[in-house]
């Protein structure tokens, strides 16, 4: 989640904006394109995207195994209930944590 416009580029690289490896959507679900020119925001306007946000969500709960209940009616509610459940979860040690730790 990004929440305003100019922390587009504090979260994400331009190159992968421009390379389309990104999907946007606004806080209502709707689909948005994001442009850059020269490492700047250029534009942000309403665009198709390949699919719904309601669809993106629940292909994320099955990658990574979490209960489809967290599911809620608006987008930031969703992310909301995903955040909050993460955070719940019993933090898993690094590899390097568990190589160095006895």
């Amino acid at each position: 989640m990004i929440e305003t416009l100019d922390r587009i580029l504090y979260r994400l690289e331009t190159i992968d904006i421009e390379n389309d490896e990104y999907v946007f959507w606004d806080a209502t679900g709707a689909g948005i394109s994001v442009a850059t020119r020269n490492g700047k925001v250029t534009s942000v306007s309403m665009a198709e995207v390949p699919m719904p946000l309601a669809e993106a969500f629940e292909r994320y709960l099955t990658a990574y195994e979490l209960p489809k209940d967290l599911l809620k009616d608006s987008p930031i509610e969703t992310w909301e209930c995903i955040q909050a459940h993460l955070s719940s979860l019993p933090k898993k040690r690094g590899f390097l944590r568990r190589l160095f730790s006895n």
